[in-house]
């Protein structure tokens, strides 16, 4: 599970958001169990947002970022539409619960 998603970190991330239109960034811990649970909630919904692209950026590989957005704590989603961060998801979310929740945006 480690590798579901490809990786960005302070090198690549504006360019990551800014190149597709909808993209989810998990922000995870190599630390962090609840990450992994976490990871799989969001895989089994993946199907229903095929308009959607999905990386995962390990807070400790990207420091500027995690700082820019006042990520502090793991597990946590965020959801950029254009470039612009429109949804936060925190710690551990029902799979049911996240697909409505992204439904929306």
């Amino acid at each position: 599970m480690e590798d579901t998603f490809p990786r960005v970190d302070d090198g690549n991330f504006n360019e990551v958001i800014s190149l597709y239109e909808k993209v989810l960034i998990v922000f995870s811990s190599p630390s962090c169990g609840r990450c992994i649970i976490a990871k799989e909630n969001l895989k089994d919904i993946l199907p229903n947002f095929k308009n959607m692209v999905v990386f995962e950026c390990k807070v400790e590989a990207a420091p500027n970022t995690v700082e820019e957005y006042k990520i502090t704590s793991v597990p946590q989603i965020k959801l950029f539409i254009k470039g612009e961060p429109t949804y936060t998801a925190f710690g551990i979310r029902d799979s049911q619960d996240l697909y409505y929740d992204l439904k929306m945006n």
